[in-house]
């Protein structure tokens, strides 16, 4: 029987159609493509740094002792990897009283699967909350060198002051005394003299409005530069670019750089969609 407050709106109206965005906002994974991911059982992880050198030798006469050579030991650290703990009521499944509740009889195979078909999406809503959490804590690595967690135990990865320039952010392209090319140079010579990068190509992520100022610099117009090319000529500068934008290549003086902006989003404990890479930040790797 169909009470007659209902039997108009069955026969109708239908359902052709249904929109659910919640699977769709699966996290990119562009900045944890510069990393090799492991995995391990142990509770406490440690990292070892030995740095190197490009010395040469120096030639001495034939009968003497030589140069002797000393080599720096390697430092480690220790520590606690953060943990997550996130999850949900399943007595709170739509359909979940028809397998535990007074109507559990009437459950059918159609049934079962619904409830555990909806569980898993909750589930993978869940992973996708940890993973954009490690996406958020590399870009952290990228700007400041320490991941910021709420317990305090922040993990500091000692990154030289050097490497952290603060060149006035997106506004500093703007400027018409700037040449971007001497700042892409200086950058590439940091990553290959200090850095021990082993080529002169780099990657380079850079924020909204960073791009914007680059793009207008006036150094950069009178190179009649355009940094849009053909995405073929790249040959993939970065194999997993999920989420990012390949914008072009630019050559200072000896290196070259693959320009990409990350225009991706995370929503903060007020729901704050918040860039993973600050819109005037510009990130060489």
């Amino acid at each position: 029987m169909i009470p007659i407050q209902d039997a108009r709106g069955v026969f109708t109206r239908e359902l052709v159609a249904s929109w659910n965005e919640l699977l769709d906002l699966a996290p990119k994974n562009f900045l944890g493509s510069f990393f090799t991911k492991k995995t391990t059982a142990a509770k406490e992880v440690s990292i070892e740094v030995r740095r190197g050198t490009e010395k040469i030798a120096v030639d001495v006469l034939r009968g003497t002792n030589g140069n002797r050579n000393q080599f720096t030991r390697h430092s480690e650290k220790m520590f606690v990897p953060p943990f997550y703990n996130e999850w949900f009521d399943a007595t709170e499944l739509d359909k979940y009283d028809l397998l535990f509740g007074q109507n559990a009889t009437a459950a059918n195979v159609n049934t079962v699967t619904s409830v555990i078909e909806s569980a898993v999406e909750k589930l993978m809503i869940i992973r996708y909350k940890i993973e954009r959490a490690y996406e958020n804590q590399i870009a952290q690595l990228f700007e400041s060198g320490i991941v910021q967690l709420k317990s305090g135990d922040n993990i500091d990865f000692k990154r030289k002051a050097a490497s952290m320039l603060d060149n006035g952010n997106g506004s500093y392209f703007n400027n018409q005394a700037v040449n971007p090319e001497d700042i892409f140079m200086a950058g590439g010579l940091f990553l290959r003299t200090i850095g021990k990068a082993t080529d002169g190509v780099f990657n380079v992520i850079l924020g909204e409005r960073a791009l914007v100022a680059f793009k207008r610099n006036p150094k950069v117009i009178q190179q009649n530069y355009n940094i849009y090319v053909k995405l073929i000529d790249l040959h993939m500068p970065q194999a997993n670019a999920m989420g990012a934008v390949l914008h072009g290549q630019y050559a200072a003086g000896s290196y070259l750089f693959n320009i990409w902006t990350y225009p991706e989003y995370y929503e903060d404990a007020n729901g704050v969609s918040t860039p993973y890479i600050d819109q005037d930040q510009m990130i060489m790797i």
